[in-house]
């Protein structure tokens, strides 16, 4: 179904001579769409999925999630990152249970897909000195939160920002529709010596709002 990608947030240098890299969260059924379409402009993605997807905490916003088999089938073609078990606010609960969200989903993901699991993602970005701890203990070489603006790389390798989170209008982009700061990043990364655009997002966000056809508007322009 698709050439295998993988990346660990190191991309590869494209056409447009940015390395671009992307990474979408939470496992809704519409990463299937994700997939094909990063696979046809060929970016390095990883999808961070919480293990137990359809009773998650997230469940009220995704509603539809990958199957199992579908998440063993994209296991093959693109890295997986664990966004937890059950997707709590890890600072909003017990040291311990935290813990053993971080943990014990690596060990899932792992034994499901057969694939190493070695990036992280932190639910809606809380997170702590404590927790970016625990998921160094855990064995990740990584971890994203849900920062955006960003071009370098992080000098945490477990505090790791994105660059845009695409389909969404975020307070910081100041009043800037998301289609339109996305690209004035990428003419900001044009322009910056060892410059890595990583879009992140949900692909539950761009079936809800109908933003297919700007988020591959976006690749091309990003592959071009």
């Amino acid at each position: 179904m698709f050439e295998r990608l993988t990346s660990l947030f190191n991309g590869r240098s494209l056409p447009s001579a940015v390395r671009v890299v992307a990474s979408w969260d939470d496992g809704a059924a519409a990463d299937v769409r994700v997939a094909e379409l990063m696979a046809k402009y060929d970016i390095p993605t990883i999808f961070y999925w919480p293990y137990n997807l359809a009773t998650s905490l997230n469940v009220t916003r995704v509603k539809r999630f990958l199957t199992l088999s579908q998440c063993v089938e994209l296991a093959q073609n693109f890295e997986v990152g664990s966004h937890t078990i059950s997707h709590p606010h890890l600072t909003k609960i017990r040291p311990a249970e935290a813990r053993r969200e971080i943990l014990e989903s690596r060990k899932m993901w792992q034994d499901v897909t057969g694939q190493p699991v070695e990036s992280f993602c932190y639910p809606r970005g809380y997170a702590n000195e404590e927790i970016r701890q625990m998921v160094a203990d855990a064995g990740y070489r990584q971890a994203r939160n849900v920062a955006v603006g960003h071009l370098t790389a992080a000098e945490d390798p477990y505090w790791t920002g994105a660059t845009v989170h695409v389909g969404i209008d975020r307070v910081e982009y100041n009043g800037v529709p998301w289609a339109k700061y996305a690209r004035n990043m990428l003419r900001t990364a044009r322009r910056t010596e060892d410059a890595t655009y990583h879009l992140f997002g949900h692909s539950w966000e761009i079936e809800r709002d109908n933003n297919w056809a700007e988020l591959e508007s976006l690749l091309r322009d990003l592959t071009s």
